[in-house]
């Protein structure tokens, strides 16, 4: 499981994540989960690997000072709030980027599980090169720390507020 924020050049609290499936999503497919309040934690995890349960992301030039270590959710699940939802094409699951989440591995040698994600950042959310992400786009996007994301190629608005 991980959050968002330590992988992501910006800086903020408004972020939604939408996860989105393309396939039907089931608990023996690997579905989603979410430990619910880790939001309100007020921790930076160091970012995970994503390969093995107790890997750190090891990018040479990445940062990690000032992060915690990732909570071994998986060793002691019953002391976590864990929500699991089954989904389907066309619906679309909304968390904070600070959420701690993942998915189970499928239990299916036939069934695929495809999703696109996508985020959106409200007005309080500015660029920042945060030294632990891998955002491999951080230096090219033409903006630096404290910049407000509105005209940014990189970050496109989805509809204007009114007035």
């Amino acid at each position: 499981m991980a959050p968002g924020q330590p992988y992501w050049v910006l800086q903020g609290t408004k972020v939604a994540v939408c996860w989105v499936p393309v396939d039907e999503v089931t608990f023996e497919s690997g579905t989603m989960g979410y430990v619910a309040g880790s939001h309100r934690w007020g921790k930076v995890f160091k970012p995970n690997d994503f390969v093995t349960l107790k890997g750190v992301m090891r990018i040479p030039g990445l940062n990690f000072d000032g992060l915690v270590d990732m909570p071994r959710i998986d060793e002691r699940p019953d002391d976590y709030d864990i929500r699991r939802y089954e989904a389907g094409p066309g619906d679309v699951i909304v968390h904070n980027w600070m959420t701690l989440h993942g998915s189970t591995g499928t239990l299916s040698a036939d069934r695929l599980r495809r999703a696109a994600s996508v985020r959106f950042a409200g007005e309080d959310v500015t660029f920042f090169k945060r030294p632990s992400s891998p955002e491999p786009f951080g230096n090219t996007v033409g903006l630096e720390d404290g910049d407000d994301l509105d005209g940014a190629e990189r970050f496109p608005r989805v509809w204007p507020r009114e007035g």
